[in-house]
């Protein structure tokens, strides 16, 4: 309903991290809303200027993959080259698809919201948490975002480059890991965010 049953400091801005991964699938959705492409991992994507660090089992440049898998790739485990991926997908080049990132921002009215990168590694990208409440209701109206954001487990298909990959959430509300944190049934997905400067 977009009541607010207890906030605070919600306007206090703070790095995103890799939360910043849900306005990159937002912007990926109203490109191809279907996530019907295909496209191959540039080598831009998987360059330090672009993205410094990379989750094990990452994508390789010259890999032939689906728009769909690039996007449980990015949502699922957080795959940070998933996103430099996507972005050349949409607006042919990574600093591009930026500008549209900050500018979908401002029409959503996210006032504290600014972005550097298409992943959330930079300490410099900052939002508030009433800007990643708006953001999040916006992405939550297309359904296969919704579907891929409450996705715990994915395996994607074999390509050009590697053999299938076996995705896990790193959501542990919805997955146990081990720790000790129990997962609740009232949880029906989310995206986890963590850089030394963001916190947890």
């Amino acid at each position: 309903t977009g009541t607010v049953l207890y906030a605070k400091n919600p306007r206090g801005v703070n790095p995103p991290a890799s939360m910043t991964k849900v306005m990159t699938a937002l912007l990926v959705l109203e490109h191809d809303p279907d996530l019907m492409g295909k496209t191959v991992v540039p080598p831009e994507a998987v360059s330090e200027h672009y993205c410094y660090w990379m989750d094990y089992g990452h994508l390789e440049s010259g890999e032939e993959i689906t728009v769909r898998d690039l996007m449980d790739y990015l949502l699922i485990p957080s795959g940070n080259e998933a996103g430099t991926t996507l972005a050349a997908y949409v607006a042919g080049d990574i600093d591009t698809f930026i500008r549209m990132m900050n500018d979908k921002a401002a029409e959503l009215g996210m006032e504290k919201t600014f972005y550097m990168d298409p992943h959330g590694l930079s300490p410099n990208n900052s939002i508030s948490c009433e800007d990643m409440l708006i953001l999040c209701r916006e992405a939550m109206q297309y359904p296969l975002f919704e579907e891929i954001f409450c996705t715990v487990e994915y395996t994607v298909p074999a390509t050009n480059l590697s053999e299938a990959r076996e995705l896990k959430t790193t959501n542990f509300l919805i997955r146990s890991n081990g720790y000790p944190v129990v997962t609740d049934s009232r949880v029906l997905g989310g995206k986890t965010g963590n850089t030394s400067k963001a916190g947890r």
